[in-house]
């Protein structure tokens, strides 16, 4: 037996029994994807950090500005001078904890602070230490829902993707392209690459 199956037979067990352990963190309802073509160290490595992930506590990015010292008080308590100051305070203390938001142009400065307030920044996700080089993107619209690709397709596709998509969903009513209200997305802060 060479020394190379002995190694193989123990990273392939060790994916096995994290599998397990994923299986029974899910309640047995855990779907996943191979990946054709990798070794089994590197499809260890991709299954241990999915299990970190997903034993990793869960918060919110409330709780996390919370913690940092942002106030977040009710939109409905705020006049509309107030709701720009305090949503750019958010925007820019998300931006410090490697949060980023995208296609926020269709939104008034109110209506963005209550979605968030209400939804975005209420998601759990996994708590982990700030690394300084992950990035987590809060995609406003939502595309996973009706209301979502209807207000892409409205206010951000261009023309080939509208095309694109129509090709796919022939009988899908396309909104006609509008620009979005507002003029913010440009000056929101990006994560800086490289």
């Amino acid at each position: 037996m060479s020394r190379g199956s002995e190694k193989d037979r123990a990273d392939n067990q060790r994916i096995s029994e994290i599998k397990d352990r994923l299986q029974q963190i899910a309640g047995g309802r855990m779907l996943a994807a191979e990946f054709d073509g990798l070794d089994a160290k590197t499809q260890q490595v991709f299954w241990e950090r999915v299990l970190e992930v997903e034993s990793t506590p869960l918060t919110t990015d409330f709780d996390r500005l919370l913690k940092a010292g942002v106030a977040l008080p009710e939109p409905a308590s705020l006049d509309d001078a107030s709701v720009t100051a305090r949503l750019w305070e958010v925007i820019s203390s998300l931006a410090g904890m490697r949060v980023f938001l995208e296609d926020t142009n269709h939104l008034s400065d109110r209506d963005l602070y209550t979605h968030l307030w209400h939804r975005s920044l209420r998601e759990e996700i996994p708590e982990q230490p700030e690394d300084g080089e992950s990035v987590w993107h809060v995609q406003v619209l939502g595309t996973d829902s009706d209301d979502g690709a209807y207000l892409y397709l409205k206010f951000y596709a261009d023309e080939k993707s509208r095309t694109e998509w129509q090709a796919e969903w022939p009988d899908y009513i396309m909104p006609p392209h509008e620009d979005p209200p507002y003029d913010r997305d440009r000056h929101l802060p990006q994560p800086r690459s490289g």
